[in-house]
C-alpha cells in the first residue's frame, strides 16, 4: 500500500495540497478527480520525488519512507507519467525505450504494432508520444503506476487500449492511480474515485458488484466544484488597441463573405513533417468549422501554414487581402492568432514567468517595448488585468509558467491569443486535459469570439467535441482534408471511417 498522511505543500501564498491523506492499495485502479488546480498533480509529484512536503509524510506497506527523488521512487516502485513529456526529442523510439532500462531487440508490446523504433521522438504526434511515455514508465514492471491525464491526447481507440493494459497491471497486482477530468472514463476503468478540491480530499466513492452508485456522476460534480458551480460565465474580450486597428484594417477591404480563404496549400513531406495535399479552407465571420482526424494526419503543419509559422505553395487570403505566406508577423498583425495543442513545447518557454508568456509574440510591440527595450511596467499592467480577468491562479504575474496547472496555463495562453486574434483564430484541442468548469470558459470565449464576428479553425481528434461546438465539420487524412459538411446533416460513423481510411 502506498500512501500520503496529512501531507501539506505551499507555492508562495498558494496552499496546493492542505493536510491531504490518501491510500492507494495494490492490484486497485483508484481515480484522482479535480478541477485544475485541486492539488492532483502536486500530489502526483509528491509521490515521484520531484517535491518534498512541508508537512506530513510518505508510507508504503505501513512503513514511513522519503522520498527525494525519481530515482528514489522507481527504487520503490513508483512510476509516473505526467501530463508535460518529458522524452529527448532528438532520440529514436527504441533508444528511448533502453534509456528508460529496455533490453530487448524487439519494442515493447504496447509500441510494436504502432511503431519500428527508428522513429525520432520529435517527429511524433503528440498521441504517439503519450504511447512511448506509458511504455517507458512501464519498463521498470512498477508496484505503482501514476498516470496523470494519459488520455487527453488519445483517440478513443489509444484510450480503451490503454484502460485494457491498466485492467491487466491491475490483475498483476500493480496498483494504478488514474488522474483524468473525463469522467466517465473514470466511472468506466476505476475501482475507485478521490475527488481532491482546493488541495483536500473532499470525498470518496466505490464501485460494488453491481457498479457505481445512482446518482454518482451528479455527486461527483458536486465533490469537484461545490454547489455554487456548474457553469462558467463567459469571458469578456477587450481587444487590445492595435488589435482593434486590425479588426478595422480588415473590414474596410473586405469584398468576400469569407473572412479566411485557404487555397491548393500543397507542401512536400519529409521525415519531421507530413506533406499537405491541395488543402482548400473557406470559414465566414462567426463561423466555427472543425476538422477531425487522427493525431499526425497534418494537423500541426496545417496550423503552422494558416497561422504563418510555415510556408506551402497556394494561397492565403484574410478578408480578401493576399497575405504574405510564412511571414507569422504579417499574419498576427492583421488578426489571426494560433492556441497550439502543445503548451510547454510550443505555447511557453517553461522558466518564463506568467506575464512573460502573456508578452510573448508582441515583445518587441508598443506597448511592451520602446527603442528596443522592453517596457515591464506596461508588461506586469497588461499581466495583472488578463490574470483577474480570466481568473487565472495563482494571481501572480510574476510566478513560473511551470508551476501553474494545465488548465491555468491553457487559461495563459488563451488569454494572450484571444488578445491578438481579431479576425481569425486557429485553436488546436483547446480543451485536452481541462475540467469541466475550465472547459466551459474556454469554450465561451471561443464562442464570444466567434459571435464578434471572428472566424475559427478548430482541429480536433474528438469528434464528440467538433460535432458539439463547431458549425461545419470535415476530416483530415494522409495531409488532405476532405469537403466541409454542416453538423447536422454527417454521421458520426461516417466521421469514424474518414478518420481511419479516408474518403477516396
Amino acid at each position: 500500500m502506498l500512501e500520503a498522511v496529512s501531507i501539506s505543500r505551499t507555492f508562495g501564498s498558494t496552499r496546493a495540497n492542505d493536510c491531504l491523506t490518501m491510500s492507494i492499495e495494490r492490484g486497485e485502479i483508484v481515480g484522482l478527480l479535480g478541477e485544475n488546480g485541486a492539488g492532483k498533480s502536486t500530489l502526483l509529484s509528491t509521490f515521484a520525488g520531484m517535491i518534498q512536503p512541508d508537512s506530513g509524510h510518505l508510507q508504503i506497506d505501513g512503513e514511513p519512507v522519503v522520498i527525494r527523488s525519481p530515482k528514489d521512487a522507481l527504487r520503490l516502485g513508483i512510476s509516473i507519467v505526467f501530463q508535460h513529456f518529458s522524452l529527448v526529442p532528438a532520440f529514436t523510439v527504441r533508444e528511448q525505450m533502453r534509456l528508460a532500462g529496455w533490453k530487448a531487440d524487439h519494442l515493447p508490446d504496447i509500441l510494436a504494432s504502432r511503431f519500428r523504433g527508428d522513429e525520432v521522438i520529435d517527429d511524433l504526434s503528440l498521441g504517439e508520444r503519450q504511447l512511448v511515455e506509458i511504455s517507458r514508465a512501464l519498463v521498470s514492471r512498477p508496484r505503482f503506476l501514476l498516470l496523470d491525464e494519459p488520455t487527453s491526447i488519445l483517440t478513443t481507440a489509444e484510450s480503451e487500449r490503454l484502460f485494457d493494459i491498466m485492467r491487466g497491471l491491475r490483475s498483476d497486482g500493480t496498483a494504478v492511480v488514474l488522474v483524468t477530468h473525463k469522467m466517465h472514463e473514470a466511472m468506466a476503468v476505476c475501482d475507485r474515485i478521490v475527488v481532491l478540491r482546493h488541495g483536500k480530499s473532499v470525498d470518496h466513492l466505490i464501485r460494488t458488484d453491481s457498479g457505481w452508485p445512482e446518482g454518482t456522476e451528479r455527486r461527483l460534480l458536486a465533490s469537484m466544484f461545490g454547489t455554487d458551480l456548474i457553469h462558467s460565465p463567459d469571458v469578456p474580450r477587450q481587444p487590445s488597441p492595435a488589435g482593434s486597428r486590425a479588426q478595422t484594417e480588415a473590414d474596410s477591404t473586405d469584398g468576400t463573405p469569407a473572412v479566411f480563404r485557404a487555397t491548393g496549400l500543397a507542401s512536400e513531406g519529409s521525415e519531421r513533417r507530413r506533406e499537405l495535399r491541395q488543402v482548400n479552407l473557406e470559414i465566414g465571420r462567426g463561423e466555427i468549422c472543425a476538422i477531425v482526424g487522427v493525431d499526425g494526419q497534418g494537423q500541426r503543419e496545417l496550423a503552422a501554414v494558416c497561422a504563418g509559422y510555415s510556408e506551402a505553395s497556394g494561397s492565403i487570403h484574410l478578408s480578401g487581402n493576399l497575405l504574405p505566406m510564412g511571414d507569422a508577423s504579417a499574419f498576427r498583425k492583421r488578426g489571426i492568432a494560433y492556441l497550439t495543442d502543445d503548451r510547454m513545447g510550443e505555447g511557453t518557454v517553461p522558466g518564463f514567468t506568467v506575464e512573460d508568456v502573456l508578452a510573448m509574440k508582441r515583445q518587441r510591440d508598443w506597448p511592451f517595448s520602446r527603442a528596443g527595450l522592453l517596457r515591464r511596467r506596461a508588461i506586469r499592467e497588461f499581466a495583472g488585468n488578463m490574470i483577474s480577468r480570466w481568473r487565472i491562479e495563482p494571481p501572480r504575474a510574476s510566478a513560473p509558467i511551470g508551476t501553474l496547472s494545465g488548465g491555468n496555463i491553457q487559461k495563459v495562453l488563451l488569454a494572450r491569443e484571444l488578445d491578438i486574434a481579431t479576425a481569425f483564430l486557429i485553436v488546436n484541442k483547446p480543451s485536452q486535459g481541462l475540467d469541466s468548469r475550465t472547459r466551459d470558459l474556454v469554450w465561451d470565449a471561443i464562442h464570444e469570439f466567434a459571435r464578434d464576428g471572428g472566424g475559427v479553425l478548430l482541429l480536433t481528434s474528438d469528434i464528440d467535441e467538433a460535432l458539439e461546438q463547431a458549425d461545419r465539420v470535415g476530416v483530415m487524412y494522409a495531409g488532405a482534408v476532405s469537403g466541409f459538411q454542416p453538423v447536422g446533416r454527417i454521421e458520426r460513423s461516417t466521421l469514424e471511417r474518414m478518420m481511419v481510411v479516408g474518403w477516396q
